[in-house]
């Protein structure tokens, strides 16, 4: 009866986390950077991805947003429509529960959605990681987007972590 329920639960929230065909992964093979990502399998559909050396401490946050400020090709070169070459910085607001952080971030042009993917990075130390690492839940927040993926298996978040520092 408990795994018949376990199960269901399972199911459900998998369910939950599949409506925009975007799913929580981890990779946390030893010798590779470690991986925790909310993206479409198998396709380069990204929502949210977070990655780092092993045991550097230092991951880097990489989100998918819908806002486009590329705007046009100067020889090889995105740039703006002021002209400004790629990338272009971003102020990236990290949360997590009661826990923020508000980083310097990049904003580059997404040739396959048409957007922009921003980068930043943070320490596995902050505050707002280690409230990720109890809630599993993770917000980002850029030029005017919020990205807020269903919460992550608090399991898969300590693999991730643990593989970082």
């Amino acid at each position: 009866m408990r795994t018949a329920l376990a199960l269901a639960a399972l199911a459900l929230s998998s369910a939950a986390q599949a409506q925009d065909g975007r799913v929580w992964s981890v990779q946390a093979v030893k010798g590779e950077p470690a991986l925790l990502a909310y993206a479409a399998p198998d396709s380069e559909d990204l929502g949210v991805s977070l990655s780092c050396p092993r045991g550097t401490g230092q991951i880097t946050v990489t989100s998918a947003i819908e806002r486009r400020l590329a705007d046009h090709l100067r020889g090889e070169t995105w740039v703006d429509k002021l002209g400004h070459p790629a990338p272009w910085p971003a102020r990236v607001a990290l949360s997590s529960g009661a826990a923020s952080a508000t980083l310097r971030g990049q904003a580059n042009p997404d040739e396959m959605n048409g957007g922009s993917t921003l980068t930043t990075e943070v320490s596995s130390a902050a505050p707002v990681i280690k409230a990720f690492r109890k809630t599993g839940v993770l917000k980002v927040a850029a030029l005017g987007e919020t990205l807020a993926p269903p919460a992550a298996a608090t399991r898969m978040v300590r693999t991730f972590l643990g593989a970082c520092r």
